[in-house]
Parts: C-alpha cells; sequence; structure tokens
C-alpha cells in the first residue's frame, strides 16, 4: 500500500507537469510484473485515493494510471484512454456545452475494473495507449 501511496502522490503533482504520453512512460518505467491478485491492488488504489482530500481532484486520472502502472503496464492487452462527453445539463451562462472527462482502462477492448461499467459507454474516446495500430510495412 505504501508503493500505491507514493505513485497516487507523485501523480498528483507530475499530472500538472506533463504531458499524457510523458504520464504513460513514466508509469511503464520499472513497472512491477503483473500481480497474481489484481483485486487487493485495485482496493489499495481506492483506499489510498479515498483516504486524502488532495487526491479528489481527477480521481479517474489517478486511479487509471496507478492501475496502469501496478497491472502491468507493459501487457499487451491493456490500455489506458480518455474520454469526454457532453456535461449532463447545459449551462445557460455559456455559449458552448460543457464537457465532462473521464479516464479507464480497456482490456481486450473492454471496461476493465472500472466501477461505473455503463457509465463509461457515454463517453467518446479521444486518446488510447498504446493503439495497437500495426503499420504495413
Amino acid at each position: 500500500m505504501l508503493r500505491v501511496g507514493v505513485v497516487v502522490s507523485v501523480l498528483s503533482i507530475l499530472i500538472r507537469m506533463c504531458t499524457v504520453p510523458g504520464l504513460l512512460r513514466l508509469c511503464a518505467w520499472r513497472a512491477p510484473r503483473p500481480p497474481q491478485n489484481e483485486a487487493l491492488v485495485v482496493t489499495c488504489v481506492d483506499r489510498v485515493l479515498g483516504r486524502h482530500p488532495a487526491f479528489a481532484r481527477s480521481p479517474c486520472l489517478k486511479r487509471s494510471l496507478t492501475l496502469y502502472r501496478f497491472l502491468g503496464a507493459t501487457a499487451t492487452d491493456l490500455q489506458f484512454c480518455l474520454g469526454v462527453r457532453y456535461a449532463a445539463a447545459p449551462d445557460p451562462a455559456r455559449r458552448l456545452r460543457p464537457l465532462d472527462g473521464h479516464a479507464w482502462l480497456l482490456r481486450n477492448g473492454a471496461p476493465y475494473l472500472e466501477p461505473n461499467q455503463r457509465g463509461v459507454e457515454r463517453f467518446r474516446i479521444i486518446y488510447r495507449y498504446p493503439t495497437h495500430e500495426r503499420s504495413l510495412a
């Protein structure tokens, strides 16, 4: 749990200074092997994020990046996604409708370890890593 706390604390700072590809490279750098008990890792990450008020801002991004690191950033079937959707209620003071953003993991093309599986379907993916696109060489 201590390692998870350190990663979440460092990510809280790096999110303001790094690009998303940079954060993903850092999460993959010397990443541990995928664990035997993924549920234990998810529980630790959720507990660390739930305990400290400073982690309340963009929790899905921190959760997804931390899980990406500890569940096997080098695994070929795990992808990190960012998505957007229109906010539920339009703001009459604004001309444009605001957007909500979300971060989550995919495994084999389906949301993975996401607390609200059905809610993710309403987001349009704008960034996916790795892309799994093959070159035609």
